[in-house]
């Protein structure tokens, strides 16, 4: 009987911090120019999402890549925990099949509220020559 009561505890605060309910919102951003054998790569999907052990991660944002291979990003989330952002590059260069390349953001880059006020600066990136991590 205790661990019926105990589980539908755990289920409860689950879905309460599922939907948000509880938590401070964290906000996140990051910008980047992309390429494909040098040249510029826009039209890529760019997606941020929050890593969660447990859970399937939660999207926090989606851009497309600008036609020069530029992008910036930025979402926010409700997390009773640190959030820890992830930015995945979703590609097809050098490759038939899609192919996805991520990048952690940085806890410092991670702020409190739903505004980043600071961007990670993701450099130039040449998705030929990165190790395909998604």
């Amino acid at each position: 009987m205790r661990s019926v009561f105990f589980l539908m505890i755990l289920l409860v605060l689950a879905s309460v911090m599922q939907a948000n309910l509880i938590g401070r919102k964290q906000a996140a951003a990051a910008k980047g120019i992309l390429r494909c054998k040098g040249r510029p790569a826009g039209g890529l999907n760019v997606k941020m999402y929050d890593h969660d052990t447990f859970t399937p991660d939660d999207k926090m944002a989606g851009v497309v890549s600008e036609s020069d291979g530029s992008f910036n990003i930025a979402g926010h989330k409700s997390e009773v925990g640190a959030v820890r952002p992830d930015v995945k590059i979703y590609h097809k260069c050098g490759h038939l099949l899609e192919k996805c390349y991520k990048v952690r953001i940085p806890s410092e880059f991670v702020v409190n509220g739903s505004t980043p006020s600071k961007t990670y600066p993701m450099g130039t990136i040449d998705l030929e020559n990165v190790k395909n991590n998604c």
